[in-house]
């Protein structure tokens, strides 16, 4: 498949006839991929084996080209369909700053106004799917739909209309909002229990701190369920009545003690009948710190509790209770904090800690606020965890993207992604091969595979963080696999038109460039012109040539069972076109032996054709003519060559007969004459 050029560099076959002259440079190479209007070049240069800039840009102008006939053929999909082409067209004009330009011009033309319009009608979907969802909170598919569309119109308008751009990102944050209110709502922290001396539990409340009953233990239950969103643990009157109730109680007892003092010194020096002591009071709030102490302990560590236990008693406490409270409550702040940010505790728990920090009235705002930020992010890795652990990947992707997209500060969710994303994509592939090929398979693709590979390829738009990831590499697999598709239903129709079979050919390869195969109709497209190849090279081996360089550099071509039959015809059309080359510069008896040599090379590697033909007639003619210049000269020498080369065994099968005899009668003269001397 290579031949060596006259400048001594070696080149592929395939691009031989293009490069014998210029050589293979890399300029040469660029201008050809910028410029060429031909997508049967740009296919040759995308098909380099090696990375290049030329290899790029063929990539690339061949995407575009092959998007602008997807949306062609725009009946036959939905509006979010086509704007997703039109995304893809802008994604790749935005590549590179020279695409810069192209761009703006491509938004110029008259595209500005129709991509806007489109974008208009998704978002009008979206909206509708949107309040189907609140009107039936259930209905996630729904929600989901909605999102999807969202996502792309942001994607798609951010340099074409802002005004829409903010009105979508409004509508995103409320339904986050919402979701995650109702996701608070369903967590609920109890109050913790007082532990007294005698090992009994006690719920006790400030409110009713003094009142116990005679054997020091009554308890007293309340409700501090922690609230969600703004609410606080206690209200502002709470507090306030419980310093009320506290004081009014704290007065009481000095009553009791100074009415003991008085009658103790009334009696003062009288003889009365001893009477048993009153159990000494079991004061609450000492109750409390200590129990916060065993919250604490790292043995029996649970900060939610000595938060809770300490907030509820430090309005009531007073001096150094109140201090002591007052460092409990912020040790208890300090190791929530660290907990909600643990990797390795489970989002479940990560969930409820920052939900009470956040709902805490007494925590300072900046941890508030921190807590805050952490909460949307860890409902959304919960709802993926959750859809995960059901084998719905889809829901997966989409609420770990959503975590990410509301800055889950955790390097897991990086991997969540990863692992969703590439689930996700595995399941489809298995789904897209089950109805590849089979009838109607175009409906089932449009509501099995499409939806899951829409989602993986608009990741990038829901948080531009993502496609920077390692590992993200299905984002751009799903992207050209969703082109693929369409690009099959481009090369079917193609292959029904007259006069549209090599785009036909080209459109199948490009699909399967993109990982898509319709084995059947490429296969028999393929062979079909590979059947003309065979026509044409009768009389046009340099047309024929072209057209199986083409068939040859394909994409997917394998798979049709005429490679190897277009690189055995490549072979034989290259090397008659080295030795045609070749002719056109003879100045030695070697230059014309090469030529007759290559021509004899293409015929027997199957070039049979009346072209290889007549053209060795041509120059084993001209060697024996030159031949006979040289014996007249008697320059024996010279002759013998050119008499010795026609006549050699291996050329018999390819030299005319008649021809060679001639060289072999002039041949035995030769050698006549060099025995007389």
């Amino acid at each position: 498949m290579e031949w060596y050029a006259g400048n001594g560099e070696r080149y592929s076959s395939v691009f031989f006839n293009d490069y014998y002259d210029k050589g293979q440079s890399s300029d040469t190479l660029n201008n050809r991929a910028e410029y060429s209007k031909e997508n049967k070049e740009l296919t040759l240069i995308s098909q380099l084996n090696t990375s290049s800039n030329a290899k790029t840009i063929a990539d690339d102008r061949l995407t575009l080209d092959n998007l602008g006939e997807i949306l062609a053929n725009k009946e036959n999909y939905s509006n979010q369909s086509e704007l997703f082409y039109l995304r893809n067209q802008m994604n790749t004009l935005k590549k590179k700053d020279k695409t810069q330009q192209e761009l703006q011009a491509y938004l110029n033309e008259n595209k500005k106004e129709y991509i806007q319009s489109v974008a208009k009608l998704v978002y009008d979907k979206a909206v509708q799917e949107e309040n189907v969802w609140l009107n039936n909170p259930n209905d996630i598919v729904s929600l989901e739909q909605s999102l999807s569309k969202y996502y792309l119109v942001t994607s798609v308008l951010e340099s074409v209309d802002p005004k829409l751009v903010e009105a979508v990102n409004q509508r995103v944050e409320k339904i986050f909002y919402k979701l995650l209110q109702e996701e608070l709502k369903n967590i609920n922290i109890e109050t913790p229990l007082v532990t007294s001396k005698n090992d009994t539990k006690e719920n006790v409340n400030p409110e009713k701190a003094t009142a116990t009953s005679s054997n020091g233990g009554q308890a007293v239950k309340e409700d501090n369920t922690n609230k969600t969103g703004a609410s606080k643990i206690a209200s502002e009157k709470e507090q306030k009545d419980q310093l009320i109730e506290a004081n009014k109680n704290n007065k009481e007892n000095m009553k009791e003690v100074n009415h003991k003092d008085t009658n103790s010194n009334d009696t003062d020096g009288q003889m009365k009948p001893e009477k048993p002591e009153k159990p000494e009071k079991p004061n609450p709030i000492n109750q409390a710190i200590e129990q916060i102490e065993t919250y604490l302990n790292p043995e029996s560590l649970n900060y939610e509790n000595a938060l809770l236990l300490a907030n509820q008693w430090i309005d009531v406490a007073k001096d150094q209770p109140k201090e002591k409270l007052n460092q409990q409550f912020s040790i208890a702040v300090d190791g929530l904090r660290g907990q909600m940010k643990d990797p390795e505790l489970s989002v479940e728990d990560a969930l409820k800690k920052a939900n009470l920090l956040a709902s805490t009235a007494r925590v300072e705002q900046s941890v508030r606020d921190e807590a805050n930020k952490m909460l949307m992010p860890l409902m959304f890795e919960r709802k993926a965890n959750e859809a995960a652990n059901k084998g719905e990947y889809y829901t997966a992707v989409l609420n770990i993207a959503n975590a990410i997209r509301t800055n889950h500060p955790l390097e897991r969710s990086r991997e969540q992604m990863v692992n969703y994303a590439n689930k996700l994509w595995e399941k489809t592939e298995v789904e897209w091969e089950q109805i590849n090929g089979t009838p109607d398979w175009q409906e089932k693709a449009e509501k099995t595979v499409l939806p899951s590979y829409t989602l993986l390829a608009q990741l990038k738009d829901i948080d531009k963080t993502i496609e920077k990831i390692v590992g993200m590499s299905v984002i751009d697999n799903a992207s050209k696999k969703m082109e693929g598709i369409q690009l099959i239903e481009v090369a079917n129709t193609k292959a029904n038109q007259n006069g549209k079979l090599y785009e036909a050919l080209h459109y199948y390869g490009q699909a399967s460039y993109r990982g898509v195969n319709d084995k059947k109709g490429f296969s028999d497209v393929a062979n079909r012109v590979l059947k003309e190849g065979g026509k044409i090279e009768k009389s046009n081996y340099l047309s024929a040539l072209e057209i199986y360089q083409i068939l040859y550099k394909t994409p997917g071509i394998e798979m049709t069972g005429v490679k190897d039959k277009a690189k055995v015809a490549i072979e034989y059309l290259s090397t008659f076109d080295a030795a045609n080359k070749k002719a056109t510069r003879i100045n030695t008896i070697e230059d014309l032996a090469s030529v007759v040599e290559l021509t004899h090379q293409a015929m027997n590697l199957g070039y049979q054709q009346a072209p290889a033909k007549e053209f060795m007639k041509v120059v084993s003619e001209k060697m024996l003519q030159t031949g006979k210049g040289y014996l007249d000269k008697n320059d024996n020498n010279n002759a013998y060559k050119c008499f010795e080369f026609l006549t050699r065994p291996q050329y018999a099968t390819t030299i005319d007969g008649e021809l060679r005899q001639k060289a072999m009668e002039n041949l035995e003269k030769v050698k006549a004459m060099d025995a007389q001397k």
